[in-house]
């Protein structure tokens, strides 16, 4: 919430104040810890003042070293498109999703991806984590056939770190995911997928139907 109002109301000279931005951040925390909400489950260590205090130094340190682009387009931009089966022609449940983040960057238009994380990605989870690849086939929706894909991972530390990452996927990397989809739909109509109850319940959307 706090770096989407940031990208929509920041500019290349004039950034949104930090101490503004961490007020919508601690508004944010103190809801999803307050009313009715499934359980915040705090690491050892950990409570809501020291969350309060670490996101004050993550948004200092993304606006310090996440430079603006030249233009924000959107942020929380939605998708629900279709995925067929290369092998069957068989059309699977939709691929519904949001980008955190449209942008031009450097004169093109770019998909940020924006996380936060103990630790920095590794080359492998970079290489094959397959939500950049639905963002790619996700876009179409709205007439973008070629986007640029960018990861920012925010550290959880004592002094946090920016992670930015350019990332290529391709046609090959599309049918890999749509394999992967495939195979995901097969066992759960199969009824290898099975309900598992505990707390998460509460909030569930699909927790009527699961019934």
């Amino acid at each position: 919430m706090a770096i989407g109002e940031h990208l929509l109301t920041s500019t290349i000279t004039e950034p949104r104040p930090v101490d503004e931005l961490h007020d919508l951040f601690v508004l944010a925390l103190d809801e999803q810890l307050d009313g009715d909400r499934p359980p915040v489950l705090f690491d050892d260590g950990e409570d809501r003042d020291v969350l309060v205090g670490l996101g004050r130094r993550m948004l200092a340190v993304f606006i310090e070293r996440v430079p603006m682009p030249e233009e924000v387009r959107a942020v929380e931009v939605p998708f629900s498109i279709d995925l067929i089966d290369h092998q069957t022609g068989e059309v699977l449940p939709p691929l519904v999703g949001s980008v955190d983040a449209l942008v031009v960057k450097n004169g093109e238009l770019t998909v940020w991806e924006l996380k936060s994380g103990k630790r920095k990605w590794p080359a492998d989870q970079l290489a094959y984590d397959l939500q950049p690849t639905a963002y790619r086939i996700g876009m179409r929706v709205h007439g973008i056939e070629s986007v640029a894909l960018e990861l920012l991972v925010t550290t959880k530390a004592k002094v946090p770190d920016v992670q930015l990452e350019r990332l290529v996927r391709g046609r090959q990397d599309e049918r890999d995911l749509i394999a992967t989809a495939a195979s995901v739909v097969r066992a759960v109509e199969a009824g290898v997928d099975h309900p598992i109850r505990g707390w998460m319940c509460r909030g569930c959307p699909y927790a009527g139907a699961c019934r």
